[in-house]
């Protein structure tokens, strides 16, 4: 049995990958047409709502945002996600259009580029449409090597589970080490998920300040993360023959374990998006992959503890399907090789 000490990989070490230019790059190239759609329901909505304050929880490479609606002049945005720098990179990515020949850049079109990119550097070069500053970067996609982050958008680097799914996974670096088998292992991780619904670590912003909050496609990845770090804690500890050769006996318990953890996460998300939001006239954007495809393409399934999550939506809020076609609030797209039909919701605080 492989016993090597669980604290080799930690949470911070797992969750905070390299983050550069190459990684958004594959990132846009993977997702950037499945959420074409999602951009184009939020800018409508941004369109029709006309909010002064705006949070995007889950923020990432901004795949699914669309940044030029959300970067308007009379607008506060605050891009919230727990891997640093991912979300600067993103912007980076996406705000420089046409070619290198000629290029056009989305901070030097706004009122006070300084606002946006303190690189900038005036004046626009009318038949660039770029700043004297910009400096042309190829690889791996045109971009500015001298963009610097402005005042605007903020980015704000922090667990939109309301602390709860960093929590749980610090904790599982002891569990795993204290426990002797992989059995007590899951059992210890049940019920520090059962116990860890009282913690909060809020966003740092204030209570019923936000206009417009997002989290697209945010609850798909629960079911994710972090088991998969706990998975990897287990198999650091007991080894892989191990676990495998008790499959069968603890496969109760991962689905319980998996379970238990999204609820979790789900949970604090809602409390944090009913928190910020405006209890007057404010309103939420919710996404999440409800069925995906059967490998053969043509059958498709429930995703995993889809029905916990509209269910714990819906003590925080109601559900305005007048705000959005009917034909828009089901779409189907490509994730990762199979076909997923996502929900996409207005929420109403209660």
């Amino acid at each position: 049995m492989d016993t090597t000490d669980s604290s080799t990989l930690s949470w911070d070490d797992y969750i905070r990958p390299v983050v550069s230019m190459r990684t958004w790059f594959a990132s846009r190239r993977a997702h950037v047409a499945a959420f074409d759609a999602q951009r184009r329901l939020i800018r409508d909505l941004l369109a029709a709502h006309r909010p002064r304050r705006v949070v995007c929880l889950g923020a990432g490479y901004l795949n699914d945002l669309p940044v030029d609606a959300l970067l308007a002049p009379e607008r506060e945005n605050f891009w919230v996600d727990w891997i640093a720098g991912a979300s600067v990179e993103g912007l980076r990515g996406t705000t420089i259009e046409g070619t290198a020949e000629r290029p056009a850049c989305l901070f030097c079109a706004c009122p006070n580029p300084r606002r946006y990119c303190t690189g900038f550097v005036g004046p626009v070069r009318d038949s660039a449409q770029v700043c004297s500053a910009f400096e042309p970067a190829a690889e791996p996609s045109l971009h500015c090597a001298r963009y610097a982050p402005g005042d605007e958008p903020a980015f704000l680097v922090h667990d939109v589970t309301a602390g709860r799914a960093a929590r749980f996974a610090r904790r599982a670096e002891k569990i795993v080490r204290a426990s002797a088998k992989p059995e007590e292992a899951f059992h210890r991780a049940i019920t520090e998920c059962r116990q860890g619904t009282g913690y909060r670590k809020p966003i740092p912003l204030p209570d019923g300040s936000i206009d417009f909050v997002t989290s697209s496609m945010v609850a798909s990845q629960f079911d994710a993360e972090p088991y998969t770090y706990f998975s990897k804690l287990l198999e650091l500890k007991f080894g892989r023959n191990e676990i495998l050769r008790k499959a069968d006996r603890i496969a109760p318990r991962m689905v319980e374990l998996r379970a238990a953890l999204f609820r979790l996460q789900m949970e604090g998300h809602a409390e944090e998006m009913h928190r910020l939001v405006r209890k007057d006239c404010g309103r939420a954007y919710f996404s999440v992959e409800v069925f995906r495809s059967a490998p053969a393409g043509d059958r498709f399934f429930l995703v995993h503890e889809i029905p916990s999550a509209l269910d714990i939506l819906g003590r925080h809020f109601d559900f305005d399907f007048g705000a959005i076609p009917h034909g828009r609030a089901l779409h189907a797209a490509n994730l990762g090789g199979a076909d997923s039909i996502i929900l996409s919701a207005v929420l109403l605080p209660r």
